[in-house]
């Protein structure tokens, strides 16, 4: 199970998303990149790291868009929900 941590920045990786423009996911990958930074793993790891990463926000984001979509909510309330759910 994922901790409170993790989900905290997921949240923020995804609200970075959020923010960015249709195919600029520029920010958010920098965020991701920040939290790899401090492992000790070979440079084919990372760069596989960070692409399994940007894909899952990817898969992510186009949730978020089609949960916006489907309930009315904008993303960054359905995230902002997230963000106090996981913060108890």
């Amino acid at each position: 199970m994922l901790n409170d941590r993790s989900i905290a920045r997921a949240v923020a990786l995804m609200a970075a998303w959020n923010e960015s423009d249709d195919n600029d996911t520029w920010f958010a990958v920098q965020l991701a990149s920040q939290d790899l930074a401090g492992a000790v793993v070979t440079d084919t790891l990372l760069d596989e790291s960070i692409r399994m990463i940007t894909g899952l926000m990817s898969l992510a984001g186009r949730l978020l868009t089609e949960l916006e979509r489907q309930t009315g909510k904008p993303n960054s309330e359905i995230l902002e929900s997230a963000g106090l759910r996981s913060a108890d």
